[in-house]
């Protein structure tokens, strides 16, 4: 039986802590290994996983790295590891993700039976509980039309149609979801498998509120340029993106609403419009499986914090609207 080679591509950036499990992960799925190449990208580390990967180099013939001598940020390591891979299928792989045993042979089995398919995704669940009140996760319980990277996979035939590179000018914010729609675009389709594809660790995020508040306000705003480039996403970042629901529009919009309350009439109703905005949050945190962290953080910090970045995200893309002139609300 003749089996697709699969690339995968990991990009790396500081990972020494996961990268080499990452990759064995990859290495340990029960797809054939003479057809599987993992292309590992260290983007610039300031650590020791260079030394992981040239190690894991030497020891697995199907591993191959790449450096960049400096960081150049995630959408330029995808890059270069799209350009460099070799296989029928380019997979993504995020450094803190680890693959699911058969998700290689899933998606080769999908893309080889479908020759119109481009993309290919899967359910990607996280490893344990949160624990910390400011962390990085991903999950993908369901078809996402964002396209993420943390696990995903390619056609390479629809990467070259489409042009194989990730648009550093999105960066982090979208760089993703542009490569998938060129590809649509091209006249590809996708498929969401509904099976675990890959786990997303679970881990502490430090300076976590004052990181999410500075990435919250101007960054957004390149959604404009994305749905200005691809007019066909607006439908669906529509629904899911800002009026996901009828209770996060009135908490995004309640907070600004105090402040010109106060300004035009006492600071008392300002406040008290601050108190209201706040306990809906706590409402809207109430489902969320914070399951050991402390009240404060619970009833208090979190609250707030997802208070402040969504008014700032929602303030970034009226200015992106304006700086793009593509609406996005």
């Amino acid at each position: 039986m003749e089996y697709l080679k699969v690339s995968v591509v990991v990009p790396a950036y500081n990972g020494s802590g996961t990268v080499r499990e990452c990759v064995g992960s990859v290495l340990a799925s029960d797809y054939p290994p003479d057809s599987i190449e993992v292309v590992v990208v260290d983007d610039g580390s300031r650590d020791d996983t260079y030394a992981v990967l040239r190690e894991l180099e030497a020891a697995h013939k199907q591993v191959r790295v790449v450096k960049h001598e400096r960081n150049l940020g995630a959408a330029r390591a995808r890059d270069t590891g799209i350009k460099q891979a070799t296989g029928d299928v380019v997979c993504v792989l995020s450094q803190d993700t680890f693959a699911d045993a058969s998700w290689l042979r899933r998606v080769a089995d999908r893309l080889g039976r479908e020759p119109r398919l481009g993309i290919v995704q899967g359910i990607v669940k996280r490893t344990g509980e949160i624990e910390f009140p400011f962390h990085h996760v991903t999950e993908r319980p369901a078809f996402s039309w964002s396209f993420p990277t943390v696990a995903i996979a390619y056609r390479a035939e629809a990467l070259d149609r489409a042009g194989r590179y990730f648009d550093p000018v999105f960066s982090e914010y979208g760089d993703d979801t542009d490569i998938a729609w060129r590809i649509i675009e091209a006249g590809y389709g996708w498929e969401f498998l509904d099976v675990i594809t890959a786990y997303h660790g679970v881990y502490r995020v430090k300076n976590g509120f004052v990181r999410d508040i500075r990435r919250s306000f101007p960054a957004p705003a390149i959604y404009a340029l994305l749905i200005r480039r691809h007019p066909g996403i607006r439908q669906f970042l529509y629904q899911g993106f800002l009026w996901s629901s009828p209770a996060r529009v009135f908490n995004t919009l309640l907070f600004p609403a105090s402040v010109a309350v106060a300004v035009a009439t006492s600071w008392t109703y300002g406040i008290g419009l601050v108190a209201v905005a706040i306990a809906l949050g706590v409402y809207r945190l109430a489902d969320r499986e914070h399951v050991r962290i402390p009240m404060r953080y619970r009833y208090v910090v979190l609250p707030v914090h997802r208070l402040l970045c969504e008014v700032l995200g929602f303030a970034s893309l009226v200015y992106g609207t304006i700086r793009y002139r593509s609406l996005v609300l």
